[in-house]
């Protein structure tokens, strides 16, 4: 049931900034759940990863205008957060995470 809520939180959940953290969280969650063996029977179905990857990896992966705007405005900030891996926190990284988990768990 809390899987539930949370992929509700995903799914409901815009693309702006001040909800960074808890979608970085709520995927972090989901890659979690997704290790457990006894939590196998969620991510098993093939519709359900892809609907994984199509509403909550692929838009919170993608280049934002708050992404556009640091690029622009501190160049070096913006490499910098992606080389030193200090975007450890942020959607796009959990969002990777989510999806390394589900290909070593859930590759066939």
């Amino acid at each position: 049931a809390f899987v539930t809520a949370v992929w509700t939180v995903l799914l409901s959940t815009g693309p702006h900034t001040k909800y960074d953290a808890l979608v970085a969280n709520a995927l972090t969650f989901l890659a979690k759940v997704a290790e457990k063996n006894s939590y196998k029977s969620l991510f098993e179905d093939p519709n359900t990863l892809s609907s994984i990857c199509e509403k909550v990896v692929i838009p919170n992966m993608e280049f934002r205008e708050s992404d556009m705007e640091l690029f622009e405005d501190n160049p070096e900030e913006y490499v910098r957060r992606d080389i030193e891996g200090s975007d450890v926190d942020t959607r796009r990284r959990a969002a990777c995470d989510l999806v390394k988990t589900l290909a070593q768990h859930y590759e066939e």
